[in-house]
Formats: structure tokens, C-alpha cells, sequence
């Protein structure tokens, strides 16, 4: 909570407390106290802003204000009953405030200030999975590095501006999250980028159905160390409200279904991991996915739902396949693992296809900044994601020779090439109580691989989500982990890492004692 924010509680509460006892009891009486607390309400629209979460205290200011400033107060009765109605809406509305602040966003640490822009593109060759009357369409991001002097008149952006702009359709989403617009990164809005230099390019993924600055502190924290990153919104698949793009996916594509259920909840909820949970040792599961992704490739080959259960039913039937699993699966649960995992995979497919068109023609793409193509080269790329965009990072470095260095931040890694041995460096990232969920995906190799967990950390603890709400543990979102410690280890460990193997700076020191939070193991060089 900002001080304003406390204040206005703080007045109100005293407000209320003197409205309930007979007005002449006080020196400062609820007339006076009606304008006091007015004052601090107008200084604190003016100076953070106007957010939803506090219009219940609005409402209850000007209830207030009107039984205050009557010539006669009303009866003890119903001063306590005002009261009473009053608290049971304050408190909730405190609670809400609390777990939706306005941070302070922290000012990365880099030599570069940090500029912003977006804009879409559209990949003319490609028809959209979810509508094939569409060409694909894709939004995305820039941040990259500027120059201090010359980027403080260029206005910075606000937090998370595409879930809240008002061009979309996000309704009650966009409602949510439009306080937001009060939190005012230290990406500079079309500032000119820093010349001099040719900066390595970062392509980032978000998660499935997050939103592309999702991770905007370990991009701010990434251009401002000298490297430009363009995160990709992929639509139907993440959060776009912006006109001229469509929500999310109301239905599976044609590709995955068949004809079957392509209900939302599918897409996104079918028992995918049911198959796999069945055994928490890290070999079984490999051994169950070995079998599985063999059965896989014949269901993803089915020309229909038939032949699909047919494929499906052999499966169960034969013992060299699934006989090793200690419980009986179901057609249904294996069909709908199958299903799931093929959806990602294909996913996984159109988000790496959408990754190489970006590196394709980003020289090529019209830009609102002078000299910005010029500013930085491809020739070391890095590739990286959280989640989903995990996944694709390390299906795109499998087998696209231009990624010199990938990242998966805490994502099920999918994609039909799980066989391919990665053939590049690679930082593998999981939460606290997943190790070992991606190890049959990546295969030994020669180069350096870096698999790192965080102790006491969820899912979301790998976004902005345990800064922007501090609070989330209640909600189970993020774990136990400072917000700001993690965010700190994420930025140090992947600067250092692309610096080492994009820049080729040396290493600074083992970063598991520098960050004890870490267990880590790391192969190849």
C-alpha cells in the first residue's frame, strides 16, 4: 500500500469512530473530519491515480460526508449501524488493496537506460491454426538499450499496458488489471536506441495464455546490460488485448480434434498428465514417455477419430507398450494424453515456426526507431521462455542452428523432437518439487548444460507475479521465496549466462554460492 493509501484508511477509520459518538464529544467532529479526510482522498487520486479496489471507499466516504454535514446528526442506532455496514465493506476492500498494490517499480541495474516499442507483424505464408481464413499474425515487443540522456524525455511505459489499453475485448480481465496503468515501468516508449555498438538479440516466449511482458523486470534487466529482446505474443495462445487480435482460443484447432470435443476446457485442462503421475521417479516417467511418444506418433498420423481409438485400444492391448505400467489406464485417459500431448506438441510446432519468421526478417521489419537494424546483429542469438515458451526455446534450439544459447524457465518441455540432444549451451530452470520432470527432453551433450532449481518456489515465482503481488502465496500462485530475492537470482543467472556464451565475457564466480537458494547440477564444459 502507498502512504496516501494508508492515510485515506487511517482518516476514514477516525471518521467513522467520531461519526458513531455525539458529535460535541471531540474537539474535531465529524463535520470537520468530513472535509480532513476529503482533502487526503483528492491527494491521493491525484497523486497515485484512480484503481478500482478503492471505489467501495469512495462510496463510503460520500455516505459518510452526507450523514456528517446534516444539520442534525442521526440517531446513536443508526450512526452504529452506518458504522457497522461501513467496516464490513473496508475490510474486505483493505484485504483486495493489499494483495493488488501499486509497487515501485525497481530501475534495472544496467549501464543502458532501456526503450520499448510494438508493433505487429504478419507472416504472409502461413495460414492461422485456429482460423484459416487469417494469415498468421503476430504481436511483438522490443526492449533494448538506450542512452540515459537522450531517453528521459521519451515517456515510460506502464506495467502490463496491453492487458489494460482499452483496445481489446478483455472485459472483466481488462477491468482487473487497468490499476495497473498507475505502475510505471523504465521502458521508454520509442526512445532512440544506443548506437556505437552491434547488440546480441534475445527472442523471448511467454507462457501459454500469459501475456508478452510478463517477464518485464528480466527484460528491462536484460536490455539494460546490452542486449535487444523481442517477445513474441502468439495469438489465441497468449493474453493480446489489443485491437486487430483475438482473445484466446474458444476451441481446439481442426488439426488436434477431428471432429472431437473442442471445447475450451480441453484445450486447455485435459488429463495430459494423468499418464504420468501414475510414477514420481524421474526414470519412469522417461520410460512411460519413450512408450507413449512411440503410440504418439501413430495417433498423430490417424487421418480420424477411428482409426485414433483403434490406435488407442492396440496400445493398452499390447504388453510391450504399456504392459510395464503397475495400474490399468483407461481408453479414456490415455486418449485424452495422447490428445494433450499432441495439442503442445503442435503448439510447441507453430510457436518455434513463429520464433523463425521473427528471426527471418526482424532486419527486415518496418520500425518506428532510426538506425535500429543497424544497432544490433543475429549473429548470436539467444532464445529463451518461461513456461510454454520454455518448451519452445528448447524446441527451437534442438533444431534451428541459429540459436547459440537457450533458456527454459520452468516449462514442460513438449515438441516432437524430444529424441533431438540439444547441441548448444542450455539453462534449465525448475521450481521447488519438479526436478527431474524434463529429463528424458534433454538428451547429454558437449556443450555447457545448466539445470538449476530454486528452493522454495512455485510456478510463478519464474514471472514478475511475486513483485507485482507480493501477496500471492495466499493464492498458491507463488511460493514461499522472497519476490525480490527471486527476481534477483533470475536477472544474475541469465545475464551471466548469455554474457558468457553470447558476449563470451568469463564467468564471475560459482553463482551456487553466490545465490545458495539454487540447487544445480552442471555438464558439459
Amino acid at each position: 500500500m502507498t502512504i496516501l493509501e494508508i492515510a485515506l484508511f487511517l482518516s476514514i477509520a477516525a471518521h467513522l469512530l467520531v461519526f458513531m459518538m455525539k458529535p460535541d464529544s471531540l474537539h474535531l467532529n465529524a463535520k470537520n473530519l468530513t472535509f480532513v479526510v476529503g482533502t487526503v482522498l483528492v491527494i491521493q487520486l491525484l497523486v497515485d491515480g484512480y484503481r478500482w479496489q478503492l471505489i467501495p471507499v469512495y462510496v463510503v466516504y460520500v455516505v459518510l460526508a452526507l450523514l456528517s454535514l446534516k444539520r442534525s446528526p442521526p440517531r446513536l442506532l443508526w450512526r452504529i449501524v452506518s458504522s457497522v455496514v461501513a467496516l464490513l465493506i473496508l475490510v474486505p476492500t483493505l484485504f483486495v488493496v493489499i494483495q493488488m498494490p501499486l509497487v515501485t517499480w525497481p530501475e534495472p541495474a544496467g549501464p543502458y537506460a532501456v526503450g520499448t516499442f510494438d508493433l505487429s507483424v504478419v507472416d504472409e505464408s502461413r495460414q492461422e491454426r485456429f482460423d484459416p481464413k487469417r494469415k498468421r499474425k503476430l504481436y511483438l515487443q522490443m526492449w533494448y538499450p538506450t542512452e540515459q540522456s537522450i531517453a528521459d524525455p521519451y515517456p515510460k511505459r506502464s506495467l502490463y499496458r496491453d492487458l489494460h489499453s482499452g483496445d481489446g475485448e478483455g472485459g472483466l480481465f481488462q477491468i482487473v488489471f487497468s490499476y495497473l496503468h498507475n505502475v510505471t515501468t523504465h521502458s521508454h516508449n520509442e526512445s532512440p536506441i544506443a548506437q556505437g555498438k552491434r547488440f546480441p538479440v534475445l527472442i523471448f516466449n511467454p507462457g501459454f495464455m500469459v501475456w508478452t511482458d510478463s517477464n518485464t523486470l528480466l527484460m528491462e534487466h536484460l536490455a539494460s546490460n546490452g542486449y535487444v529482446v523481442i517477445g513474441i505474443g502468439h495469438p489465441y495462445e497468449t493474453s493480446i488485448n489489443l485491437a486487430g487480435f483475438p482473445l484466446l482460443a474458444r476451441q481446439v484447432p481442426g488439426d488436434v480434434t477431428l471432429g472431437e470435443d473442442p471445447s475450451p476446457d480441453f484445450l486447455y485442462f485435459a488429463g495430459g498428465g494423468d499418464l504420468v503421475d501414475r510414477s514420481p521417479i524421474p526414470s519412469e516417467r522417461k520410460q512411460i514417455f519413450v512408450a507413449v511418444s512411440e503410440v504418439l506418433e501413430q495417433f498423430s498420423a490417424a487421418p480420424d477419430i477411428a482409426a485414433r481409438r483403434k490406435i488407442v485400444k492396440e496400445a493398452l492391448r499390447n504388453p510391450d507398450e504399456l504392459g510395464f505400467l503397475e495400474t490399468n489406464v483407461s481408453e479414456d485417459v490415455l486418449n485424452n494424453f495422447l490428445m494433450t500431448r499432441m495439442h503442445m506438441n503442435l503448439s510447441t510446432q507453430t510457436w518455434v515456426e513463429d520464433t523463425a519468421f521473427v528471426v527471418d526478417n526482424i532486419t527486415n521489419i518496418e520500425v518506428p526507431i532510426d538506425g535500429f537494424s543497424s544497432a544490433f546483429s543475429i549473429e548470436k542469438l539467444g532464445v529463451f521462455g518461461v513456461s510454454f515458451g520454455g518448451s519452445t526455446a528448447g524446441e527451437f534450439c534442438k533444431i534451428d542452428s541459429r540459436c547459440d544459447a537457450g533458456s527454459n524457465l520452468d516449462g514442460m518441455q513438449w515438441g516432437a523432437h524430444w529424441r533431438t540432444a540439444l547441441k548448444v549451451p542450455f539453462l534449465r530452470w525448475s521450481n521447488d518439487g519438479i526436478r527431474g520432470e524434463n529429463d528424458f527432453s534433454y538428451l547429454p551433450h558437449d556443450e555447457d548444460f545448466l539445470d538449476y532449481q530454486v528452493r522454495d518456489s512455485l510456478h510463478g515465482d519464474f514471472l514478475d507475479i511475486p513483485y507485482v503481488f507480493p501477496h500471492s502465496s495466499m493464492l498458491g500462485i507463488k511460493g514461499e521465496i522472497d519476490g525480490l530475492r527471486m527476481i534477483e537470482i533470475i536477472n544474475g543467472v541469465q545475464l551471466e549466462f548469455f554474457d558468457q556464451h553470447l558476449k563470451g565475457k568469463p564467468k564471475t564466480g560459482n553463482l551456487l554460492n553466490l545465490y545458495p537458494e539454487i540447487i544445480g547440477s552442471h555438464s558439459g564444459q
